[in-house]
């Protein structure tokens, strides 16, 4: 497995069109602030707007302004000095804040760095939160430059920062904090994660980080473009950002709500679903989560895969990135730095721990390449190209398939022997971290396998015929079934669905029959809790991903949530 080194060349980093240039790192004064600001163009109001709506009259219809929730005689217009003003009092403010709260000085090393390369994010409060992090983008009475009423605010807790290291799991399993990022950061910079876990500055300039990450995103992907929309509507008013702000603030609301409530990979709730012991047996068996442990790890996994969360950690981790130095140094330095995590990407290799293993993310139908050797580093005549048929465990046989079809009966599945110990291999190759991955096999010739990624590393989609598909899970009429919406509109099964779910019994469609190429699925109304019923639009198409069955319809993509009953 190869995982890519966040760069440290700043000119290489996907939000070096938003940073502050560098010979202006440090402001001098409020006119230079603003200058950076509109240089940059995050900033939810520019100077010649305000020039422009200085000079307009008669603007707008006021009683569609007051439709929208908004006065215009109570509107005011700011001059160029007054937004640069704001910025700089709000970078003030929360200077003041930082003081009130006793503030790390790691920590607030970390915001003025961010506000010197993202001066836009000035304008975001900040408060102390004594439990979670968290950003919100509210309306709420609070002026700002284009009089809009709006509130960004960043919850962190900045008088007890040592409340983001509890990352680890407790006795019953369960997942703490950002372990898995944690996992992914040391993957990335050769450090160890149980190393990162106990850094208080690494651990919560990372949290402080992807909060304005997920400051960035919302200016980025919801509110700039609403405003781009408003100015060509309405090109002749002055509220256009207010305008904007609520559909900015719906559509980021919605996405959040997808990515909060889909049933994504893992992220079932198997404790308490009230369809758990009728459908979701199969489920965890074709996923290949067995124990509460893995369901956890998969769960956060999927949630840190959907859009929201992508975008504050690949922010936070190029933050990380860009000030290497400061948190790591390298272990054939000669000497420990104090407060900096060690590094080793020299190429020896390291033992991983049991608890480690699953957030390798070598799951069942995992693209792989093997490579045998002996321990007296004779390789073997062989190297696989080949799937994974069980998720990678400690003290577990590593059993592989040889197509990316499991389901085939004459698939070709080989047992290579029973996994003893997992380690790693991390090399610096050009400013990049090359992740190698060893298993110690227990048979007589020791023999170790080295594994790394193939392709794109999952599993290919096999188109299946609708009548292979009612074969696989015994369903005629009858049957109860459930269907989870994974995507809307185009047609692709995505990571971030709507998560709707649509279950009854099969029964006769239209034409008579139950399920064709051309035909939509049919279920109807049963005395079953949490079974909704419902029709699907026209199906086009039926494919299998692993153990995993999707129909792809006119309007929308499904996945089968198997209801083990049959026909009735």
């Amino acid at each position: 497995m190869e995982t890519v080194n966040g760069n440290r060349n700043p000119s290489e980093s996907p939000w070096d069109s938003l940073r502050a240039p560098a010979e202006a790192k440090s402001p001098k004064s409020i006119e230079d602030v603003l200058a950076r600001v509109i240089k940059i163009g995050n900033a939810s109001v520019r100077v010649a707007d305000v020039q422009k709506a200085n000079k307009r009259e008669n603007v707008g219809d006021a009683d569609e302004i007051k439709a929208n929730g908004y006065n215009s005689s109570e509107k005011k217009v700011f001059t160029p000095g007054e937004v640069a003003g704001y910025f700089d009092d709000q970078f003030r403010a929360n200077h003041e804040a930082l003081d009130r709260f006793h503030t790390d000085p790691a920590i607030r090393q970390t915001y003025d760095e961010l506000m010197s390369e993202f001066p836009q994010l000035r304008s975001i409060a900040i408060d102390n939160y004594n439990e979670q992090n968290a950003f919100s983008a509210n309306a709420c009475p609070v002026s700002t430059p284009n009089g809009t009423k709006m509130k960004r605010l960043i919850k962190f807790n900045f008088r007890n920062p040592d409340i983001y290291l509890s990352s680890r799991f407790n006795e019953k399993g369960d997942l703490k904090g950002f372990y898995t990022v944690l996992t992914e950061i040391a993957l990335r910079t050769g450090a160890k994660p149980e190393d990162i876990s106990k850094n208080r500055a690494l651990v919560a300039s990372f949290i402080l980080a992807h909060e304005f990450g997920h400051a960035m995103d919302f200016d980025n992907n919801y509110l700039q473009p609403s405003i781009r929309k408003a100015r060509q509507l309405y090109p002749y008013r002055r509220d256009v950002t207010d305008i904007a702000l609520t559909e900015a603030q719906s559509k980021s609301r919605e996405a959040r709500a997808r990515d909060m409530t889909a049933v994504l990979d893992g992220s079932i709730d198997f404790e308490t679903s009230s369809l758990r012991k009728d459908i979701l047996a199969s489920r965890l068996e074709d996923l290949d989560l067995k124990t509460a442990t893995e369901r956890n790890v998969a769960h956060n996994k999927s949630y840190r895969t959907t859009h929201s969360e992508t975008f504050a950690d690949d922010f936070a981790m190029h933050y990380i990135m860009r000030h290497y130095d400061r948190f790591f140094y390298d272990s054939k330095s000669g000497e420990k730095k104090k407060g900096r995590v060690e590094t080793n990407t020299h190429g020896e290799t390291r033992k991983i721990g049991d608890e480690l293993v699953p957030f390798l993310d070598f799951h069942a139908g995992k693209h792989v390449s093997l490579v045998a050797t002996t321990t007296f580093g004779k390789p073997k005549q062989e190297k696989l190209d080949c799937y994974l048929m069980d998720s990678l465990r400690n003290n577990s046989e590593l059993k592989v398939g040889m197509t990316g079809d499991p389901v085939l009966k004459n698939a070709q599945v080989r047992s290579l022997g029973n996994i003893t110990d997992v380690r790693i291999k991390q090399e610096k190759i050009n400013g990049r971290i090359k992740n190698t991955f060893f298993l110690l096999i227990d048979d007589a010739a020791r023999t170790v396998i080295k594994m790394e990624v193939s392709g794109n590393g999952e599993a290919p989609e096999i188109d299946v015929d609708p009548s292979d598909f009612l074969k696989r899970y015994h369903i005629g009429e009858g049957s109860l079934m459930t269907l989870l919406k994974r995507q809307v509109g185009n047609g692709k099964a995505s990571a971030v669905g709507t998560g709707q779910i649509m279950s009854g019994r099969l029964k006769r469609n239209n034409y008579g029959g139950l399920i064709d190429i051309g035909d939509g699925l049919y279920l109807g109304a049963t005395n079953k809790p949490g079974f909704t019923g419902g029709n699907t639009s026209t199906i086009r198409r039926c494919y299998r991903k692993w153990k995993r069955y999707y129909i792809e319809t006119s309007t929308s993509t499904y996945e089968l949530l198997p209801y083990i009953e049959g026909k009735q």
